[in-house]
């Protein structure tokens, strides 16, 4: 065997090896927690990063990145491919309508076949929840207190200016936790700001639980069709539409699910604040009651985490009922 083809081989045996943060090279236990406050929070999040923005995020040198960068894309199979490999591919792909003369023409012709298209609203754009909706804050490992979106934005506005965004304001939070899920457990992620703005109208749903939570129309909420969680826009939900309630939302754990079901959700005028709080990487956190609640970029990342299996630091079979 050639010494070009020994050192592909001996490669690939160590991209198979790698499952989860700490098996990339380079990067240990202290290094992959940084990552994962840093909102690098899985293999898939390390792959499409730059080594600049690895080295930065965690300060660790910029070799050191390039290999873990490397070594994640090779374990997921992410290649790249030749021009001509690519305009061969493009040469078979169609159009199909999606219904509007005016957004067909705005994407080219349509919709492309043989490619999964989505559209998302991004930050502060209404994908917010009403203020009585708490969230865990952590303090090392365990989530020291529950607070309401309100009162968190309004405590971080009595250290920190808020500032106009996006048709509204947000406000910087400092060393802020709070839970999210990923590969099966329930772990503190960093999340820099809060944002608000007044909307005319939300969404009560109400789950057969008892518990309540406010969202807005376009608010993406998780729930279980054939068998997979998915995630659905909350003006869409009906009675009997069943989603997850988490049994701890408080610590390093693997977590049992209870299944719930929506008794109703009904649109309602409002005319007041709603919250967002931002949670970069995962974009969604676990609130109080055990809910896993989106916050923005419209189902990118958590898409991609309901369909991994756990090894690769999705959902897998990590939630037990």
């Amino acid at each position: 065997m050639s010494p070009k083809a020994q050192k592909e081989e001996e490669e690939s045996e160590e991209s198979k090896k790698v499952k989860s943060l700490t098996d990339l090279p380079g990067i240990g236990p202290a290094t992959a927690a940084k990552l994962v406050e840093a909102g690098y929070a899985s293999l898939e999040a390390i792959a499409v990063a730059t080594p600049q923005e690895i080295s930065v995020a965690v300060g660790i040198p910029l070799a050191t990145a390039q290999k873990a960068i490397k070594a994640a894309r090779e374990a997921l199979d992410i290649k790249f491919k030749t021009a001509l490999e690519l305009k061969k591919e493009r040469q078979t792909i169609g159009k199909i309508t999606t219904g509007s003369k005016a957004l067909d023409d705005l994407l080219g012709g349509g919709v492309e076949t043989r490619t999964i298209t989505e559209f998302f609203g991004e930050f502060g754009t209404g994908k917010c929840f009403t203020p009585e909706v708490e969230v865990p804050i952590f303090e090392g490992s365990h989530a020291s207190k529950s607070i309401s979106v309100s009162e968190l934005y309004e405590m971080a506005a009595t250290e920190v200016k808020e500032r106009e965004k996006d048709g509204g304001a947000s406000v910087e939070l400092r060393g802020i936790s709070v839970p999210t899920f990923i590969g099966g457990r329930i772990i503190p992620a960093w999340t820099p700001e809060i944002f608000r703005q007044k909307v005319r109208k939300v969404v009560r749903i109400k789950l057969s639980d008892g518990s309540e939570v406010g969202v807005t129309p376009n608010h993406p909420f998780l729930v279980l069709e054939g068998g997979r969680a998915v995630w659905k826009m909350s003006y869409m939900l009906r009675k009997g539409d069943r989603t997850l309630k988490l049994e701890s939302s408080k610590s390093f754990e693997l977590p049992r699910a209870e299944i719930l079901s929506v008794e109703s959700a009904r649109v309602e005028i409002y005319d007041a604040f709603v919250y967002d709080v931002v949670v970069p990487g995962t974009h969604h956190f676990v609130s109080s009651e055990g809910l896993i609640l989106h916050n923005t970029q419209l189902s990118h990342q958590l898409s991609v985490n309901v369909q991994l299996p756990l090894e690769r630091g999705g959902w897998g079979e990590g939630l037990s009922t």
